[in-house]
């Protein structure tokens, strides 16, 4: 149904003109990318987090080894990585259960491992970064699409973090 308009007794249309359509669809568009950029940043700040959790996470476990005279070691998997103590009876490695801060971890969907160095010599994907009261130096590298992070131990215990290009 049409209403008349009062002017000239004439029928108007209704509904939008093709110009405020556009405008709106423009907008809609703007504002959709603005949230994707957005987006963005945040799961970029995630990475940045979770590699400086991971950081300071291996600096608590070198110190809790050094402190208590018992090893800990890393283990990466292939979601995230975990913590593990000597087994007293067995001899084996058990996950750290006593420890919160050593709980077993999921990286970011984004984070990949790429590398271990320990001693200055590759490390295969199985093997262990072992803390203990004699520090050992190690490079423990991760990739995202925006380049690579790294973790650096030192014989002091301290675990430093870098962060690069594109490339290594």
């Amino acid at each position: 149904m049409e209403a008349l308009s009062p002017i000239r007794g004439t029928k108007t249309p209704r509904g939008f003109t093709l110009i405020e359509v556009m405008v709106v669809l423009s907008l809609l568009a703007m504002l959709a990318q603005g949230l994707s950029m957005s987006l963005d940043a945040l799961q970029s700040r995630d990475r940045d987090r979770a590699v400086d959790v991971l950081r300071m996470r291996l600096a608590f476990a070198a110190e809790r080894a050094w402190v208590r005279g018992q090893p800990v070691a890393f283990e990466r998997t292939p979601d995230g990585y975990r913590f593990l103590a000597r087994d007293t009876t067995g001899g084996g490695w058990q996950p750290v259960a006593d420890s919160s801060v050593l709980a077993e971890r999921r990286l970011p969907d984004a984070l990949r491992w790429s590398a271990l160095e320990v001693e200055g010599r590759a490390a295969n994907y199985q093997a262990l970064l072992v803390f203990g009261p004699a520090q050992t130096t190690f490079r423990l590298e991760l990739t995202d699409g925006s380049g690579w992070h790294a973790a650096l131990g030192g014989r002091d215990g301290r675990v430093e973090r870098l962060a690069g290009g594109t490339g290594p």
